[in-house]
This record gives C-alpha cells, sequence and structure tokens, in this order.
C-alpha cells in the first residue's frame, strides 16, 4: 500500500513538467492546483458526516433538554 500511495504521489509533478514543457509556462500547473482544489472541496463539502442524515433518509437526533410530558 505505501509503494502504490509513492507511485501514486510521484505522479503530480511528471504532470505539471510535461504542461510547463508543451506550454513554457507554469500558468497550466497552477490551473491544474486550483482544479484539484475546487474538486477537493467539493467532495468535502459532498462527504461530510453532515449530510449523511440526508443521504440515508433519517430524522434528526432526538432532543433530550425538553421537559418530559406531563
Amino acid at each position: 500500500m505505501q509503494g502504490g500511495g509513492f507511485l501514486l504521489a510521484a505522479i503530480p509533478p511528471w504532470i505539471l513538467a510535461l504542461l510547463h514543457d508543451l506550454t513554457g509556462s507554469f500558468a497550466p500547473g497552477w490551473a491544474l492546483h486550483l482544479a484539484a482544489v475546487l474538486a477537493v472541496s467539493a467532495l468535502a463539502l459532498r462527504l461530510s458526516p453532515a449530510s449523511y442524515r440526508r443521504a440515508l433518509h433519517r430524522p434528526g437526533p432526538l432532543r433530550t433538554d425538553a421537559a418530559p410530558a406531563e
């Protein structure tokens, strides 16, 4: 697993170097970084624990601070 993670982590620098070689600018690399940040942000918002209840169609937690009915 760790070796696979190292291999995955080694791919983006190659992609950025290829983009720089093709364009002669670092702007496409920064655009790629921005796209990755936006994608991760969207995933974090979509997959946050607060959205689990809505996805599972379950009601919210019961209130325990309410006074008991008499």
